[in-house]
């Protein structure tokens, strides 16, 4: 039947104690098998960016973004993107967002060249600098004001789509479904789970079409087990990855009892119990690629 050609896991971290300007390291992102690490300094100086490949132990130090990109550190925030190829995931490219006072910088470091390439011109646009984008299909997504806003990666221009209607401001995740579609979801207070997906209509246009997510039931049949027999429930989304919506689930009067971790399919409506894990943890879903040679592509085929 073929070989799946993802397996997933979680990782996380504790940040390292650092003093004063001390350079600690911090995980930004994990995406397409990759995790990106950044090494900042307190006061927020970025003084390098690695990109680190669990299954391969393969890590890429980067130079430092230009000062053009990072600016004050207390004035600009700064993000980073890993963006891989279909036809070689090793030719990959890394892209800093620099954000400072309604304008936007972007550069872009290519492991062939070792160079970052800087876009010539600043972008006038208001983009959270506490909410990093997401990636998805080789666009960064933010979800700002009335607009979601758009980069390209491939041409570093920006365009703006709408949000779903009844979008939440805070606490939701951008991420696409298990046809590549880009998906929004977020929780419900009941709680439960809402996801919209973009897809054209009869017409040819994309538009947001609601997707039937679940509810308190879903999650009362999941008999999860927590410290009250009958706890009030703060639910979370974590990230939606090639379909697969991730959730946390805690009980929010206590901010150190452990908790878990959930996954549901857009697809098939499952929604399943992945691990228990604990408050005080910064956690990330991990998509792991399988290796070429189990796989097969246009870089190692099996023949």
């Amino acid at each position: 039947g073929g070989v799946d050609k993802h397996r997933w896991s979680m990782t996380g971290y504790r940040a390292a104690e650092g003093k004063g300007d001390s350079p600690r390291w911090s995980m930004t992102e994990c995406r397409d098998g990759y995790v990106v690490l950044v090494n900042q300094t307190d006061n927020g100086s970025t003084k390098r960016v690695a990109v680190y490949d669990p299954l391969t132990r393969g890590l890429h130090l980067l130079s430092a973004p230009p000062e053009e990109i990072c600016g004050d550190p207390e004035d600009t925030a700064v993000e980073f993107h890993v963006v891989t190829s279909e036809e070689d995931r090793r030719s990959l490219r890394v892209v800093c967002v620099g954000k400072e006072s309604g304008e936007v910088r972007v550069a872009v470091f290519s492991l062939g060249s070792r160079k970052w390439q800087i876009s010539p011109e600043a972008v006038s646009l208001q983009l959270d600098g506490e909410d990093n984008g997401t990636l998805v299909n080789g666009c960064v997504y933010w979800a700002t004001g009335a607009d979601i806003h758009v980069l390209n990666s491939a041409t570093l221009q920006f365009s703006r789509i709408d949000r779903p209607p009844h979008m939440r401001r805070e606490g939701y995740k951008i991420g696409e479904t298990s046809d590549g579609k880009l998906c929004v979801a977020w929780a419900t207070s009941s709680p439960g789970l809402s996801v919209w997906v973009r897809r054209a209509d009869g017409s040819g246009v994309d538009k947001w079409m609601r997707d039937r997510a679940f509810g308190t039931r879903a999650i009362g049949e999941l008999n999860l087990e927590f410290v009250d027999e009958l706890p009030v429930l703060a639910l979370d989304v974590v990230a939606i990855i090639g379909g697969i919506v991730y959730l946390s689930i805690f009980q929010p009067s206590l901010p150190s009892a452990s908790g878990w971790f959930l996954s549901f399919c857009i697809e098939t409506k499952e929604l399943k119990k992945v691990c228990p894990i604990t408050r005080s943890e910064t956690s990330y879903p991990y998509v792991m690629a399988w290796p070429p040679v189990l796989v097969g592509n246009k870089v190692n085929s099996l023949g």
